[in-house]
């Protein structure tokens, strides 16, 4: 008997003075925009993403055209340090509803200057004597961490603008919140695959 009566006092207390959570619709949410759209977004995400997490295992074979252990670390050093100087200019240079003209044309360049770095870099780990024989030292270590930032730049800007741009799209928080979700979620299976 006890035991009814408090689990009537228990139903009572969760029916009366709590509201019911609303559940996110998801995919069905209203506002969506045209799937093409969603689908070119989450790809878009995906493949930067990969070729983001891929990169930092190319380049010390990019920096290995070179002999000399201290050649090699200085060259992977500089990599490293406009890989860094190139993700947050980029980020900072996004596009924004505020943006000129010109500034938000900047993703389609990216678009661009990201896949061809990537191919550059890939290429140059793949055939690193083609390196050492068509670039000196003093060049490639221009040349090589300039291309590093290159591409991490077009990679801090695609995300950020891609982003922006996707949330733009629509005027629903509930649209707006599952696009970034899903949108956040290729870019984890992007970054998982280059892993794997």
């Amino acid at each position: 008997r006890k035991a009814v009566a408090l689990l009537r006092a228990d139903s009572q207390e969760t029916g009366d003075g709590l509201e019911k959570e609303k559940e996110h619709p998801g995919p069905q949410a209203e506002g969506l925009p045209n799937r093409t759209w969603i689908l070119l977004f989450e790809t878009v995400n995906f493949l930067t993403y990969a070729a983001t997490y891929t990169l930092p295992s190319v380049l010390p074979f990019v920096a290995s055209a070179y002999p000399g252990k201290s050649r090699q670390c200085h060259l992977l050093l500089n990599m490293m340090i406009l890989q860094s100087v190139g993700d947050v200019s980029g980020r900072m240079l996004a596009p924004t509803s505020k943006s000129g003209p010109l500034q938000k044309k900047l993703p389609l360049l990216g678009g661009i200057v990201l896949p061809t770095c990537f191919a550059c870099l890939v290429l140059a780990a793949v055939d690193t004597d083609f390196v050492f024989h068509c670039f000196s030292y003093e060049s490639a270590s221009i040349l090589l961490p300039l291309l590093v930032m290159c591409f991490f730049f077009s990679r801090g800007m695609l995300v950020s603008a891609v982003f922006l741009q996707a949330r733009g799209l629509t005027s629903s928080r509930e649209a707006a919140e599952h696009l970034a979700s899903t949108m956040g979620f290729c870019g984890q299976m992007g970054a998982l695959s280059a892993n794997v």
